[in-house]
This record gives C-alpha cells, sequence and structure tokens, in this order.
C-alpha cells in the first residue's frame, strides 16, 4: 500500500498495487462519495484557518451556494456578525485540542440574504495523514429554531399570565398538595412568595380551609362533574385573618381515567361579600325606614286631632271638673306617642332638621354634666376631644339625642360598673376606606367615637341593632328606638355610622360627620309671636285628612279668620278660580294625593298674587324640606301640632313683611 493522495475534490484516495484492493477500494470510495454528497446535511473540509477545502452538494440546498462557490473561502466569511466570536473561539479550541469534539449553534447567510441557523458538529482530524482537515458537520435547524421560538415565547406568554394575573392560580394533588402557585394567591393568603407558600402548604385541608365540610363538598363536585364554578368558601391566610373566596376549578384525568391533579383560579370576594352585605342592609333599613315613615306620617294625622281636641276640651273644663284627669291622660298619651313617631321619622331620615354650623367639642362639654349623671357613679367617663375640630353642619338637638342614646345603651351594657370614653377628631376618609363603606363620606369628616367596656354584641346583635323596635331588654324595658334614632339622624345629616363589638370585649360607635366648608347657618324658622291675636283674614285651609282639617278649621275659626276648605289640590284651584275676593293665606299639607302643596302654591300664586303660604306635615321629602332640612325662609309647622302652636304660627305668618 502506498500512502494515499488528496485528490482534486478534496477527498482522500488510497492505491494498491493489487488490482481487488483497487477494485474494493474504488467500490467504497463510490460507497463514501455517495453517502457524503447525498447527505441531507452540509459536510465540510476545513484547515486550521477555517479555509473551506472541500463542501457536499447539500450546501446550495441550505445555503444557496455551489460547492464550487465555497471552496476556497473562509468558513467565517458568512457567519452573523453577532455569532462570529463565539464561533472562532469554539473553532480555536477544536484545532488546540483534537480529542475536543464541536457543537454549537448559529446563524449563516444564505444566498438569499436571510439567515438560516446551523447546527455544527466539528472534529478535528488535522493530524489524519489520510484526513488533514476539520471535518464539518452542518444541519439548517432553522425551522426547528422556529418553532422552539414559538414555543417559548407562548411558554413566556403563559408564564406572564399565570405570574401577573391578578387572581390566584393553582395546582393541587388531589390529596392537597400543591404542584404549583402564583405570586397572586401567595399574596392574597399572607405569603411574600410562591416558593413560600407551596414549602408551608402540605395540606389545603387542614391549613387554608376554616371549614374542612367545605372542602370535602368541593373535591366531591369535582369527582362527579369534572369542574366547579363560583365555589365560595372561607380561606385562612399566614396571619390567621381570614378571607372569603370564590374558586373556578376542574379535575385533570389521565389516560386511566384517575383524576391525578386539580388546577383553578381563587378570587378573593371578601371585599364585594362586605359591600353585598352592607348593600342588602341598607335596602332593608331603606325598606323598613319607609314603612316606619309611612306609619308615622299617618299616626301623624292621627295624634294631631287627638292631642288638638284634648287640649281644646281641657281648655274649656273647670279644674275641678271630673273629665280633667281622663282627658289629661289621653293628653299624656298623645305627647308620648309623638315622641314615638318622632323616632320613627328619625330613623327613615323624614323628620325635619334645624341644622346650623357647630362645633361637635362644644355639644359635648355642654353635655357633660348631664351625662354623668345619666350614667351614675359607678362608671367612668372620660372625654378625649380633638383640637382645632373642623365644623359640621347638624342639627344641635339631634347631635345631643346621638350622644345620649349610645351613652345610655353603653350603661345598660355594664350593670356593674365600666368605663365610657368619648372622642372627636379630625380625620381624612380615602377612597380605599369608602370602597370598602359604601355608604360613608369620603375626604374631610369630624369623628365621634364612643367606646365602652361592656358585654358586647355577638354578629348576629350587631347586625340588628339599628332595626326598630329590636332590642334585647325586657318587654318592659325599652322601645328598640334608641339606636334607630341614632342611625337616622346620622344618615340625614350626611353622615355615617360603623359598630365594632366581640362578646366580652366592649363596643364602639363611630360616628363620621362631613366637614362643614362653607361655614352658613341654616335658617331654624320663624320666630313666633309672644301673645296670640286673631284676625279677620281670610285663610284657605287644604288637607287631605279629614280630622285634621276640621281641627284646623275650628282652631283658627276662634281666632275670627274667614276659612275657606278644601280636601285636595284640585279643589282649592276650582274654589280659587270661582272665588273673586283676596285670600291672605295658604295653609296646605305639603303630602297630598296628585298634587303637593308646593305645587299647589305655585299654581295659586297667579290667581292670588298676595296670598302667603303656610305649610305643614308630619313629614316631607318634597321641595319644601330637601332631606330633611327646611330651606330657608319657608313658613312650616309640624304635625302633630297643639292648636296655640298653629294659631301662633298662622297669625306669625300673616303678620311677616312682604
Amino acid at each position: 500500500m502506498i500512502p494515499g493522495t488528496r485528490s482534486s475534490d478534496g477527498i482522500s484516495t488510497f492505491v494498491s498495487g493489487d488490482p481487488r484492493e483497487e477494485k474494493d477500494m474504488d467500490r467504497s470510495e463510490e460507497r463514501f462519495r455517495a453517502l457524503v454528497e447525498e447527505s441531507p446535511d452540509v459536510i465540510e473540509l476545513l484547515d486550521a484557518e477555517a479555509n473551506i477545502g472541500y463542501v457536499s452538494p447539500a450546501a446550495t440546498r441550505v445555503l444557496g451556494y455551489s460547492p464550487e462557490e465555497l471552496v476556497g473561502h473562509n468558513g467565517f466569511a458568512l457567519v452573523h456578525p453577532d455569532d462570529l466570536e463565539r464561533l472562532k473561539a469554539a473553532f480555536a479550541e477544536l484545532v488546540a485540542n483534537p480529542d475536543k469534539n464541536l457543537l454549537i449553534e448559529y446563524r449563516n447567510r444564505h444566498k438569499d440574504g436571510s439567515w438560516r441557523f446551523l447546527e455544527a458538529n466539528g472534529a478535528n482530524r488535522l493530524a489524519d495523514p489520510g484526513v488533514g482537515a476539520i471535518i464539518g458537520h452542518f444541519r439548517d435547524i432553522s425551522e426547528r429554531k422556529v418553532r422552539e421560538e414559538a414555543l417559548r415565547r407562548a411558554e413566556e406568554k403563559y408564564r406572564s399570565i399565570f405570574e401577573n394575573a391578578v387572581e390566584g392560580i393553582f395546582q393541587t394533588t388531589p390529596g392537597g398538595y400543591f404542584l404549583a402557585a402564583n405570586s397572586a394567591l401567595a399574596k392574597m393568603l399572607g405569603y411574600d412568595s410562591p416558593e413560600e407558600f407551596t414549602l408551608a402548604v402540605k395540606d389545603v385541608a387542614g391549613q387554608l380551609h376554616t371549614d374542612p365540610a367545605r372542602r370535602a363538598e368541593f373535591v366531591k363536585l369535582l369527582t362527579e362533574h369534572g369542574g366547579v364554578i363560583g365555589f365560595g368558601c372561607e380561606l385562612l391566610r399566614k396571619d390567621g385573618s381570614r378571607i372569603q373566596a370564590s374558586i373556578n376549578a376542574r379535575a385533570l384525568r389521565d389516560e386511566t381515567g384517575a383524576i391525578h391533579c386539580y388546577e383553578g383560579t381563587v378570587e378573593d370576594v371578601t371585599e364585594r361579600k362586605l359591600l353585598e352585605e352592607q348593600y342588602r342592609q341598607s335596602q332593608k333599613m331603606e325598606a323598613i325606614g319607609k314603612l316606619a315613615a309611612g306609619v308615622a306620617h299617618d299616626f301623624n294625622n292621627l295624634l294631631t286631632v287627638i292631642m288638638g281636641y284634648s287640649e281644646m276640651c281641657l281648655g274649656a273644663l273647670r279644674p275641678e271638673d271630673p273629665l280633667r284627669v281622663p282627658l289629661t291622660e289621653i293628653h299624656k298619651a298623645g305627647e308620648r306617642s309623638s315622641v314615638l313617631t318622632r323616632q320613627l321619622l328619625a330613623f327613615s331620615r323624614k323628620q325635619l332638621l334645624m341644622s346650623v354650623v357647630l362645633d361637635l367639642n362644644t355639644i359635648l362639654e355642654e353635655m357633660e354634666k348631664m351625662l354623668r349623671r345619666l350614667i351614675g357613679e359607678d362608671i367612668a367617663l372620660t372625654f378625649l376631644l380633638g383640637t382645632n375640630l373642623w365644623r359640621v353642619k347638624a342639627d344641635p338637638g339631634q347631635i345631643e339625642q346621638v350622644v345620649m342614646n349610645i351613652v345610655v345603651n353603653a350603661r345598660e351594657a355594664m350593670p356593674l360598673g365600666g368605663k365610657v370614653l368619648v372622642e372627636t377628631k379630625n380625620i381624612v376618609l380615602d377612597e380605599s376606606y369608602v370602597q370598602t363603606h359604601s355608604q360613608a363620606p369620603s375626604g374631610e369628616v369630624v369623628l365621634l367615637a364612643i367606646t365602652d367596656t361592656g358585654c358586647g354584641m355577638d354578629p348576629a346583635i350587631k347586625a340588628r341593632i339599628f332595626e326598630p323596635f329590636f332590642t334585647t331588654k325586657g318587654p318592659t324595658k325599652g322601645t328598640g328606638l334608641g339606636l334607630a334614632t341614632v342611625y337616622g339622624i346620622v344618615k340625614q345629616s350626611g353622615g355615617h355610622i360603623e359598630v365594632y363589638s366581640e362578646v366580652g370585649q366592649g363596643t364602639t360607635f363611630k360616628i363620621y360627620l362631613p366637614r362643614d366648608k362653607d361655614g352658613a347657618p341654616v335658617a331654624a324658622g320663624l320666630p313666633a309671636p309672644h301673645q296670640i291675636r286673631g284676625g279677620r283674614e281670610t285663610i284657605l285651609l287644604v288637607e287631605d285628612e279629614e280630622g285634621v282639617r276640621t281641627l284646623a278649621k275650628t282652631v283658627l275659626q276662634k281666632q275670627g279668620y274667614t276659612i275657606l276648605e278644601a280636601q285636595n289640590g284640585g279643589e282649592a284651584l276650582l274654589l280659587c278660580e270661582t272665588y273673586s275676593k283676596t285670600i291672605d293665606l295658604l295653609v296646605t299639607d305639603v303630602v297630598m294625593p296628585n298634587m303637593s302643596g308646593r305645587e299647589l302654591g305655585e299654581r295659586l300664586a297667579t290667581l292670588q298674587p298676595k296670598m302667603k303660604i303656610l305649610y305643614m306635615s308630619g313629614y316631607t321629602d318634597d321641595a319644601i324640606v330637601q332631606h330633611g332640612v327646611l330651606e330657608s325662609g319657608i313658613p312650616f309647622v309640624q304635625k302633630p301640632f297643639a292648636p296655640e302652636a298653629l294659631a301662633r304660627k298662622v297669625r306669625g305668618v300673616l303678620d311677616m313683611q312682604g
């Protein structure tokens, strides 16, 4: 055998003197050439400087160049600039280490100008006399790289969704072990990271669910139906606090049909549940309020008649008359009943408030002596009043009633003595508070807080304390209207009230009243004359309740007035159209069927331009009283009224200038 020689195409051939060996060598060379030339991958022979000595025909398919275009050129000439240094370093290491194989990916330019990803395998055969070259094996992996990039992007997208989702995402084994959890779920449950969470929680039922039976129901639904939507449960956070959760989940099964894991999402619905409960409570209170207001309105008409006639009869009786005692009791019962109707109207936010700009500290300081007498010596009363307290707009008498009712409630909760703390301070309610307390005013408010160390309340009682007639006292020890009155006054004053209480831990009432920023006091009504005078003026009396209308007519006729009467607005309009003389005063109920007193007054103004108006009502949502606050300069008498009060008010309005 003679040493091998390199052919012109770079592939070595070997010859010997034996014809059979030469034939075998020719056959082997043909097979070798066929293997190299038919390979779908590019095969190159390069020297130590990466100059190309041979390249297989696959180069045309892979790179667009013919072998002739590549042979004699440097193999680095078509490499992407960003990959060039990395490839050169790897090639140099291969040249320096004959035992090392090269495996690298890089980009090479195609003849059409595009870049193709190649996977290169290299072997150092420079020292082999039969080869004397670096053997390079190049495979086009562009399509694979496209698929890998698409997969990478998909994984990145879904990883981003998983990590950045607002809702918690989980995957657990049926036994309750976490396979995966995202950051939102970890944060929702009070953990710093998903890693900390999954390491800490080994038992979903025992460590997260406050009610194991609820967890068992969750598993049962997944097993039987394959999924759940909006499954509600209570979960325990790391710090021991609890949240209300809504879970959407499904069971994943393997090829045998066995469940191998659960996966789904968790939403913290604590705030939503709180707002829903607040809304339900608000709707319930609104419904009760409408009922209470309607009852109080009708009852006030009856009380006006009862108290009016009883007072008139008492005025006509001699002191020794035997009827005086029963009539006096009737009148007293009417007065007590009127207190109840005022409380009902306070709860339903339909009472008349005489609001002024006031300082809560001043009100409380003036009440201190009275409150100390009210609660007794075995209860310590402490005031902690804020400095530079902002002013609020409210009815001073109603604020006093709020404080007194809460303090009385505190006294009843401490039969063996205790402490009551009354506080005021300026605070700002931010949007986060308002979002979880939908009825609260936002911005600058004045806080009035009253805390006791009494027996406290359980959640069931606390949920009902503002309802009218609800009481935990005995049947003869309370009406159940004290805190209902507090609720109505605070709400009608534009404020908000919250109660914090636990059994054995006392109770705190927090009242938030909006800061008054304009400082203008609201008119409290007309002053009454010192003496009752009658007159000869003509009065149009419009009242749909016959008993009240008859009483008012009797009272005013006794004062010398000429009375025209109508039971509704329509009758009053017809009467005025046919009445040719002057009508000096319209006395009208505010709330009447078909036409309100305010509308009647406006329509009669064209027929009797000089006529004055006195409105009367047990309550009103009419324009006369906007949310219970009387418009400045509007004459008004509230039912139930005494005959003397009606006579004074009528005379006062008739004597008004203008």
